[in-house]
């Protein structure tokens, strides 16, 4: 009787050795990884059609129960950042990796994991003065970019640049720039051209003595510079672009050198439409600088600006743009520096009789003659 019932357990226990282990369901494990705090939000669609969405940006989100079957996942990165999907398996060896937003791939029933890794871009304008300057921009990463000033590259990796600007057959090159572009950042080249200290030409033979000209009067030799300053039209609606034509004119009998023209205006109401024409440069928010080396006699500068006013702009709203000229060889302000539009108005906006007290205020600044005129703009009501 004993022995029957030893056998008896040790049958029962045989039979439950011999079960088959019980397998844990997969998991599919979605991580985020990133260069800044900036994370984007997925969506994952399951084999049944169901969606799984994340839409806070979590860094790690684990699926439970992923039955076998076809996934696809849709990605909605951070602005200007480049999107990578790798498919790991459970040891984390890659299995797929795409520079994608989308990814699908098949479950065999092993768990895996879905890194979502992403590249941020940013933008960088190399720019002269003078422009129209050959350069050369190598990155960190390799690339090498060559092209003529001004230039903009918007969207490109955010590493570090080097720009070489190119010889000038009047002015000596400035040094080499370095800088490094952060994730979504704009950085700004600006190489100035040192045409005070220019590299010496080659002799010239002498030219045949001239006849002898007339004595000329001490006025007619001096430099003198006339500015206009008009726009298109005299009304704007919120979110509406205009234009602002700039014109500078040597009427003097000499040549200007190291001339500039900046136009002023309020950044809060109003900005300028990229690229800005003409080679200017924008230093400052509310104001672009155009420099221009050498203005002979009789010779003139003029460029369209396109502006345009911001959306969040109420009708009746108004804002002056101005504009405000010099050079190194001008006489004094106000006597040799001429407009034919000292006082523009628009929108039925009448300025002081003062006006601003800028063009004093310039002059003390740059040590230079100047001059300062200004643009009346005027917002209107917008009809539905």
């Amino acid at each position: 009787m004993q022995r029957f019932l030893f056998s008896a357990a040790t049958a029962t226990l045989l039979s439950f050795a011999s079960l088959p282990a019980v397998a844990a369901d997969p998991t599919l494990t979605v991580e985020q990884a990133s260069a800044s705090s900036r994370l984007g939000t997925w969506l994952l669609v399951m084999p049944n059609g169901t969606l799984v969405e994340n839409h806070r940006g979590d860094r790690i989100q684990i699926v439970q129960s992923a039955h076998p079957g076809i996934y696809t996942i849709n990605v909605d990165p951070p602005s200007n950042a480049i999107t990578t999907i790798t498919l790991l398996d459970e040891s984390r060896r890659i299995v797929e990796q795409v520079e994608d937003r989308r990814l699908s791939f098949t479950l065999t029933g092993a768990s895996m994991t879905i890194e979502l890794g992403y590249r941020f871009l940013g933008s960088v304008k190399v720019q002269s003065i003078p422009s129209g300057q050959e350069f050369s921009m190598t990155g960190s990463d390799g690339s090498v970019r060559e092209g003529t000033t001004p230039e903009d590259y918007i969207g490109i990796p955010a590493v570090t640049y080097r720009v070489i600007y190119g010889s000038h057959p009047r002015c000596v090159p400035p040094r080499a720039q370095e800088r490094s572009l952060g994730a979504t950042e704009s950085i700004i080249f600006v190489g100035r051209y040192s045409c005070d200290n220019a590299l010496p030409t080659p002799p010239t033979p002498p030219a045949p003595p001239a006849p002898p000209r007339p004595p000329v009067s001490p006025v007619s030799q001096e430099s003198e510079l006339r500015m206009q300053l008009t726009g298109s039209q005299t009304e704007v609606m919120p979110g509406e672009t205009f234009t602002v034509d700039l014109n500078l004119h040597n009427i003097g009998r000499s040549t200007l050198r190291n001339v500039a023209a900046t136009l002023f205006f309020d950044a809060a109401m109003v900005s300028p439409v990229f690229p800005i024409p003409s080679g200017a440069i924008q230093t400052q928010p509310n104001s672009i600088v155009w420099l221009i080396p050498f203005l002979d006699a009789g010779q003139s500068f003029s460029t369209p600006i396109t502006m345009k006013a911001l959306d969040n702009l109420s009708a009746g709203t108004q804002t002056v743009i101005s504009a405000g000229g010099s050079a190194d060889n001008l006489s004094s302000a106000g006597t040799n520096v001429r407009d034919t539009n000292d006082r523009i108005t628009v929108g039925g906006v009448v300025l002081p009789a003062t006006g601003w007290n800028a063009a004093g205020a310039m002059a003390a600044l740059w040590g230079l003659a100047a001059l300062l005129f200004a643009l009346t703009i005027s917002v209107k009501r917008r009809v539905v």
